[in-house]
């Protein structure tokens, strides 16, 4: 019985002193960009949680460029946005409490043709403060005479817990006749 005893234990004892050391990381996985260190999650800016599931409301977001992706070739009466070529593009960016806007008109694009998208990089830097609350973003036609047809409007929140946290937030009129991308970062 001692022969079997001895056996078993140098069994035991060859099996429990291998060098199998198993990976801490093997079977974790880590959401939004996160990477493991030493079996935990190391998440990046923006999310949280043992996994980096959640994401963190940012204390700011800031708009680094606009772009307009769809708008129509004629007004609502069919007619064309301007007499002799195409309509001369701005936006405005404002709060939807009253539309105290955040900005002035960006640089105007001259005879835009509605199928192409046309883009504003923002050197200045726009905080959209508060993150949740209702912005409007306006795509119009700047005309000599003082008048500036809305082309389009678009109603979002900056930061939506169900959107996460996306480089760029896409944007669509009431009537889908207008689109915008508008390109952001966060700061948390």
């Amino acid at each position: 019985m001692s022969k079997y005893y001895v056996i078993i234990v140098s069994l035991i004892l060859a099996f429990s002193c291998s060098d199998d050391i198993s990976d801490p990381c093997a079977n974790v996985v880590c959401l939004n960009g996160g990477g493991c260190n030493n079996g935990k999650c190391a998440c990046p800016p923006g999310y949280l949680g043992d996994d980096c599931g959640l994401t963190m409301q940012p204390k700011k977001v800031r708009l680094t460029k606009i772009q307009v992706t769809k708008f129509p070739p004629t007004n609502t009466n069919g007619e064309a946005w301007d007499s002799n070529d195409g309509p001369d593009l701005y936006v405005n960016l404002g709060l939807v409490d009253g539309f105290s806007y955040l900005t002035t008109e960006f640089e105007r694009i001259n005879n835009a043709i509605s199928g192409q998208v046309y883009e504003w990089d923002i050197e200045i830097i726009y905080e959209l403060e508060p993150v949740t609350s209702d912005f409007v973003v306006d795509l119009r036609d700047h005309d000599d005479t003082g008048f500036h047809p809305l082309i389009g409007r678009g109603l979002f929140k900056p930061y939506d817990p169900t959107r996460g946290l996306p480089a760029s937030i896409t944007i669509e009129s009431s009537s889908g006749l207008v689109s915008f991308r508008l390109y952001v970062s966060y700061s948390f």
